[in-house]
């Protein structure tokens, strides 16, 4: 259908039929009434022109949830504050009938439901669909601006309209002289109703969405970290349960005999397949350093396997305050060794002017239960469950910044 405004003669195109009742130009703002007289008459000229260079226009059509809704409305409603927010009519081809609010960027998919709710004492808390809804706000909206096709009478006063939150959810009590309508909205992305609509521009998303869903589901996250820690535990004593812990060498290595040249080990045996060795090196380092480079040498094949350790340990008086750094003791860990005969080849080294590091000790054991595999993630995992929980209450601090019920107020 079209319609031709009688003060500017623009003509405004819908492709569904719907009863003329009132029509707001989109060109002039003047608000015609055809409820008492067919030819029209201008009841009103909005002074508020709302930004139009984002969002959905009028004859739009979209298909959403199924349906294909062509935009026949849109309404700018405004609370005190001068908080404004739009809303669209959404008409599909065998009556159906949907809103659109967009506020901040965010976008609520609205329909009308038939419900007998008793709101009027605003209870904190409201029971739909088997969910519980907390009150988010109780305001008293007003009609700014309008433009479209309209089947109804347009409100001409104040509104009462009550709102509870369940997000993504929501449900809306709009009150009138004439009574009560629900509301059931839910959250639905700003890129879902620009592909539906093959819009050109959306709004900017500012701040957190009334019912815009987190981005990560604390709950759902925190239990799945706490699985994985379980399981970690678990692993951890499945694989350990019938690994022997065995000393294979203990040696002294005297570094004045051994400066810069290598140092053979007696001999061990590994019998273990996939064995772990842990090679503990100690040093009385003071205020020095020592370092030595180890080799892991498979007898019956000879395979080698080198790494380096340093072993430094300062320490001393400043500033009225103690302070030390580093250790006389370092170790390494080889993962996967398999069974043979071994020996280590080690050179060691130590600062030019120490005179009283003599020796280092090694020692190496088979097996030796590592905890370091299960308590590094954990550790990590609680902190990841911490920095989330903030995440989410910083969100949902954001969420209720704007409401007077909001559960984070000091």
């Amino acid at each position: 259908m079209d319609v031709t405004c009688i003060k500017c003669k623009k003509v405004t195109v819908v492709p569904v039929e719907l009863k003329l009742v009132e029509f707001a130009c989109s060109n002039c703002c003047a608000l015609s009434s055809y409820e008492k007289n067919p030819a029209g008459g201008i009841i009103n000229i909005y002074n508020y022109i709302p930004d139009k260079s984002s969002g959905l226009n009028i004859g739009q059509q979209g298909e959403l949830f199924g349906v294909t809704y062509t935009v026949t409305g849109m309404l700018v409603k405004r609370v005190a504050g001068n908080y404004y927010w739009q809303e669209y009519i959404l008409d599909g081809p065998e009556g159906e009938r949907a809103f659109l609010s967009e506020s901040n960027g965010h976008w609520i998919f609205l329909e009308e439901e038939q419900a007998d709710y008793d709101v009027s004492d605003l209870p904190e808390k409201v029971e739909y669909g088997g969910a519980t809804f907390q009150l988010y706000g109780n305001e008293k909206p007003a009609l700014a601006y309008a433009e479209g096709i309209f089947d109804y009478v347009l409100p001409r006063k104040q509104q009462t309209m009550k709102e509870y939150i369940n997000p993504p959810y929501i449900i809306s009590f709009e009150i009138d002289e004439d009574g009560q309508t629900l509301f059931v909205g839910e959250h639905i992305a700003s890129g879902t109703v620009k592909k539906a609509f093959n819009a050109k521009r959306m709004p900017v998303k500012v701040g957190v969405g009334i019912v815009q869903p987190p981005v990560i589901e604390l709950g759902n996250s925190i239990i799945i970290l706490a699985v994985t820690a379980l399981l970690l535990i678990f692993s951890h004593i499945f694989i350990y349960r019938d690994k022997v812990q065995e000393n294979l060498l203990t040696d002294t290595l005297p570094i004045s005999l051994y400066a810069n040249k290598p140092y053979v080990s007696k001999t061990f045996t590994v019998t273990e397949a996939a064995s772990t060795l842990r090679i503990k090196l100690n040093a009385d380092v003071n205020n020095s350093w020592a370092y030595v480079d180890v080799g892991l040498v498979n007898e019956s094949t000879g395979a080698e396997e080198y790494a380096g350790k340093d072993l430094e340990y300062y320490h001393g008086y400043e500033g009225g305050e103690s302070w030390q750094e580093g250790s006389e003791n370092e170790e390494m860990n080889l993962c996967g060794v398999a069974p043979g005969r071994y020996h280590l080849v080690l050179t060691p080294q130590k600062a030019p002017n120490d005179g009283t590091t003599t020796t280092i000790n090694i020692d190496v054991t088979r097996n030796p239960p590592s905890k370091r595999n299960v308590v590094l993630p954990i550790i990590f995992m609680a902190l990841l469950g911490l920095g989330l929980f903030y995440w989410d209450r910083y969100n949902e601090t954001k969420r209720w910044e704007d409401s007077d019920y909001s559960p984070y107020n000091e």
